[in-house]
C-alpha cells in the first residue's frame, strides 16, 4: 500500500485537469483520447507485457494519430529492458493491432469506373450540394490481397512451428539422453543437416509467399522492398526466440498495412488520417502554440514555410556535394533524437527499478510539443494530462505538471476567442458568462495575461524542460529498493 496515496492523488489530478475538462466541454476535442491508451501503454510496458503494450499502442493510434509520434521511444525502451526481441514484439504488436482496424479499408475497394463516376460527380458540384449517400456504394473484395494476406500468415506459422519443432523437441530430447557425447555422437550430423535444410526450406517457403507480389509488373519497380521485406519475414519466423504468436500477428499485420500498395485496395485510411494533418498546415507554427518553433518564427524572424532551408551541409559524401536541412527537419530531426534517448532512460530507470522512471515517461510528450512544427496549441494536453504521474515522484514535479495544464489550458482559452470578431471584449464575454467565478475586471487580466504571453510562454515551458530533463538525464546511484 505504499504507492496508494500517490495513486488516488494522481488519478484525482488527472480526473480534474483543468486541460482535460476544457477539451471535453469548452473548446471539445478528441486529444484526450491518447492519454488512457498512453497511460496503458507504459502500464503494460512497465510490467514487461510488451506484445499488449504494442497493441494498445496501435489501438490508440487509430483515435489519434499523434500516438505514433513516441513509438520510437517505447521501442527504445524495450530495447533497452527486454533486448531485441522485446522490441520486435512490440512493433509486432502495433503492426497486428493497426492491420486488423484498417482491414475494412485494405482488402476492398472501390471499382474504377464506379470511383470515376463518384469523382466526375463530386468535381461538377459545390460541397454543399454533394448528394448525401454520394460515396454509399459497395466495395469489392480484394481476393488476391486476402489470398496473399492468408498464405503469408500460413507460411510463418508452419515455419515458426517446424522450427520449434526441429529444435527445441531435439534439444529436449538429447538433454535426456543418459549419456551426453552420445547425443553428440557424430552419426547425428547428418540429421543435423537435414533438420537444418528443413528449416531453411521453411524460410524459403516464407521468402516465395511474401515476395511474389512484387513480381506483377505494377510492383517490379519496387522489388528491393519487397526483397528487403521478404528476407527479414523469412528470418523473422525461423529466428530462435521463444513465441510464435507474436511473429505471426506482426507479419499478418505488416502485410494488412502492405496490401493496398500492392493490389487494388484503399489508401484512404493513411491519406486522410495521418498525411492529411502533415500536409495540410506546412507551418512553422498554427495557433497560438508557445513552442520553440512559434520562438524562431515570431522572435527571431523565421520564415513561417517549413520547407525553408535552414542551413546547407557541404560534403563529398551527398549527390550534389551539398544537403539541404529545412526547418522541419531541423526541428523534428532534433526531437527523434531526444526522443530515442528518453526512450532509453525509460528503460534504464525501469531496469534499476528506479521511480525517475515516472518524469521519464512525460518527458516524451513534452519534448513533442517543444520541439516539433506544425502543432496545434493544444497538443501541450499529452504532457499535462501524462504529468499526473508525477504525484509518485515529489510534489515538485507533481507541481510542474500543473503548470503545463495552466499553460495548456491558457493556449486553449487564445485559441477559442482570437479568431473571434470580437476579440477585444472576450474578457468581458467570460465575466458575463460566469458572474459568480469572473468579474469584469477580472476578465480583462485574463485576457490581457493570455494574449500577452504568446509565444513568451515558451520561455517558461522551455525551463520545465530543462527540469524535466535534468531529473531525467542526470546520472545518480540513487536506486529504489
Amino acid at each position: 500500500f505504499c504507492g496508494l496515496w500517490q495513486g488516488l492523488a494522481a488519478g484525482l489530478v488527472l480526473w480534474l485537469n483543468p486541460t482535460i475538462l476544457m477539451d471535453a466541454y469548452a473548446w471539445p476535442t478528441w486529444d484526450a483520447w491518447i492519454v488512457p491508451f498512453f497511460l496503458l501503454t507504459a502500464l503494460a510496458a512497465s510490467l514487461e507485457w510488451w506484445f499488449v503494450a504494442g497493441i494498445t499502442l496501435g489501438i490508440g493510434a487509430m483515435f489519434k494519430g499523434q500516438q505514433l509520434a513516441i513509438a520510437p521511444g517505447l521501442a527504445a525502451w524495450a530495447l533497452v529492458v527486454g533486448g531485441p526481441r522485446a522490441m520486435l514484439v512490440v512493433a509486432s504488436g502495433t503492426f497486428a493491432a493497426i492491420g486488423a482496424i484498417v482491414s475494412p479499408w485494405t482488402l476492398t475497394f472501390i471499382p474504377a469506373d464506379v470511383l470515376a463516376t463518384l469523382r466526375q460527380t463530386q468535381a461538377s458540384r459545390s460541397f454543399f450540394n454533394w448528394p448525401s449517400d454520394l460515396f454509399a456504394v459497395a466495395r469489392s473484395v480484394d481476393w488476391p490481397a486476402i489470398g496473399w494476406v492468408v498464405g503469408l500468415g500460413t507460411s510463418v506459422l508452419i515455419a515458426a512451428m517446424a522450427r520449434w519443432w526441429t529444435f527445441v523437441k531435439s534439444a529436449s530430447a538429447s538433454a535426456s539422453a543418459p549419456d551426453i557425447g552420445e547425443a553428440l555422437m557424430p552419426d547425428d550430423r547428418p540429421r543435423m543437416r537435414t533438420k537444418v535444410a528443413f528449416i531453411a526450406g521453411a524460410a524459403l517457403l516464407v521468402f516465395i509467399a511474401a515476395a511474389w507480389p512484387w513480381c506483377l509488373s505494377r510492383n517490379r519497380e519496387n522489388w528491393e522492398w519487397g526483397g528487403g521485406a521478404a528476407m527479414a519475414a523469412g528470418l523473422l519466423s525461423i529466428w530462435p526466440w521463444r513465441g510464435n504468436l507474436w511473429r505471426v500477428c506482426g507479419v499478418v499485420g505488416a502485410a494488412l498495412i502492405t496490401a493496398p500498395f500492392l493490389f487494388s485496395g484503399s489508401t484512404a485510411w493513411w491519406t486522410c488520417a495521418f498525411h492529411f494533418g502533415t500536409a495540410q498546415f506546412p507551418y512553422m507554427v498554427f495557433g497560438p502554440a508557445s513552442n520553440l518553433p512559434a520562438l524562431f518564427e515570431l522572435k527571431f524572424g523565421w520564415p513561417a514555410p517549413v520547407d525553408t532551408i535552414a542551413f546547407n551541409i557541404n560534403s563529398a559524401a551527398f549527390n550534389s556535394g551539398t544537403l539541404e536541412v529545412t526547418t522541419k527537419s531541423l526541428f523534428n530531426g532534433c526531437y527523434a533524437v531526444l526522443l530515442v534517448c528518453s526512450g532509453i532512460a525509460i528503460g534504464i530507470h525501469a531496469r534499476r527499478r528506479d521511480r525517475r522512471v515516472l518524469p521519464a515517461i512525460v518527458l516524451p510528450w513534452l519534448l513533442f510539443f517543444m520541439l516539433t512544427v506544425s502543432l496545434h496549441e493544444r497538443y501541450l494536453l499529452f504532457a499535462a494530462a501524462t504529468a499526473a504521474i508525477c504525484c509518485g515522484y515529489s510534489v515538485g514535479m507533481a507541481s510542474l505538471g500543473l503548470l503545463l495544464s495552466i499553460a495548456s489550458a491558457a493556449m486553449t482559452i487564445h485559441q477559442m476567442f482570437g479568431s473571434n470578431d470580437r476579440v477585444a471584449e472576450w474578457g468581458a464575454r467570460l465575466a458575463e458568462a460566469f458572474p459568480r467565478w469572473v468579474s469584469p475586471a477580472i476578465g480583462g487580466v485574463i485576457q490581457r495575461g493570455v494574449v500577452n504571453a504568446y509565444p513568451g510562454m515558451a520561455w517558461g515551458l522551455l525551463l520545465i524542460l530543462a527540469v524535466f530533463s535534468y531529473v531525467v538525464f542526470w546520472p545518480t546511484r540513487w536506486r529504489l529498493r
